[in-house]
C-alpha cells in the first residue's frame, strides 16, 4: 500500500525536519565534522548497500569517506512488508559498542507508539531510538523518544 499524496506530503516534510534539527542537534558538540546529512525522501541522492540490496534511507548521515554512519526512517505506518526495508536501513550502519544496537532511528506518528514499540520487538530490528513525531494546530512538529537503546544524549524531544 503506498502513501497518499497528503501522506506523502507529511512524510518528506517530518524528514526534512528530523535531518535538520535532529542529525545534529543543535550545538551538539560531538558530531564528527565530516559528518553529512543527506534527505532522501522526495528526492533520492544516495543509496546504502547491504548484501547486493540499494536502498534509499528518507535520512542518511555519511561520512568523509562516504560511509553510512546513521540512518533514519520516517513512517507513516508499520506493516509487515516493510521489515526487509527497515532490516537493511539497520544493517547498513554501524553497531554502537556499548549498547549492542546500531545507529539506526524509526519515526512514526505519535498514535502508533505503542504498536510500533510491538513491531520492533516482534522484528527483532537493532535500532539506537524510536521516536514519534504529531505536527500541532500551529503547523509544528514535535519529536517525542519513546525508547532509546544507543546513547542517552539521543534521548531529547523536540
Amino acid at each position: 500500500m503506498s502513501m497518499s499524496d497528503t501522506q506523502k506530503k507529511i512524510h518528506d516534510r517530518v524528514a526534512r525536519y528530523i535531518a535538520e534539527t535532529r542529525f545534529p542537534f543543535e550545538g551538539q558538540p560531538d558530531w564528527p565534522e565530516d559528518y553529512r546529512t543527506i534527505v532522501n525522501a522526495g528526492n533520492q541522492q544516495v543509496a546504502t548497500r547491504v548484501k547486493g540490496y540499494v536502498h534509499y534511507p528518507d535520512i542518511l548521515i555519511i561520512n568523509g569517506e562516504n560511509l553510512p554512519r546513521e540512518i533514519g526512517e520516517v513512517e507513516m505506518d508499520l506493516r509487515p512488508e516493510y521489515v526487509p526495508r527497515l532490516t537493511l536501513s539497520s544493517m547498513a550502519v554501524p553497531m554502537i559498542e556499548e549498547s549492542g544496537v546500531r545507529h539506526f532511528f524509526l519515526y512514526v506518528p505519535v498514535e502508533l507508539a505503542e504498536k510500533a514499540t510491538g513491531f520492533v520487538e516482534s522484528y527483532r530490528l537493532s535500532l539506537a531510538g524510536l521516536r514519534t513525531f504529531e505536527i500541532d494546530e500551529n503547523d509544528t512538529i514535535h519529536i517525542k523518544p519513546v525508547e532509546t537503546k544507543g546513547h542517552a544524549k539521543d534521548h531529547v524531544e523536540s
